[in-house]
C-alpha cells in the first residue's frame, strides 16, 4: 500500500519540529555554559579535546549539548532536502 503524500510531509514535519526543539534546547544549554564558563564553545571544545575541562558534570553536559546540536542540525538538514526532493 502506497502511503500517501501528505502522511509523508507530516510526518517529516513532524520530525522537523523535534529537531527544531532540540536545537533550541542545545543552543540555550551552551549559550548558559559559555556565560557561566566566560568561554566561547570552541575553547572550550579545544581544551576538552586537549585533556583539559574533563570530568564536571556541566562539562559533560556542555560537550554532549555541541555534539547534539551538530546532529540535530544535520538531521534537520536532512528532513529538508527530503521535501526538497518531493516538491
Amino acid at each position: 500500500m502506497e502511503v500517501p503524500y501528505d502522511e509523508i510531509y507530516i510526518s517529516t514535519m513532524r520530525e522537523m519540529d523535534v529537531c527544531r526543539d532540540r536545537i533550541r534546547k542545545c543552543e540555550q544549554v551552551i549559550a548558559e555554559m559559555e556565560r557561566a564558563r566566560g568561554i566561547t564553545t570552541e575553547e572550550f571544545l579545544r581544551l576538552h579535546a586537549a585533556g583539559g575541562m574533563t570530568g564536571d558534570t556541566d562539562y559533560v553536559r556542555w560537550y554532549e549539548c555541541s555534539e547534539g546540536l551538530r546532529n540535530w542540525k544535520e538531521r534537520l538538514q536532512g528532513f529538508e532536502e527530503i521535501l526538497k526532493k518531493r516538491e
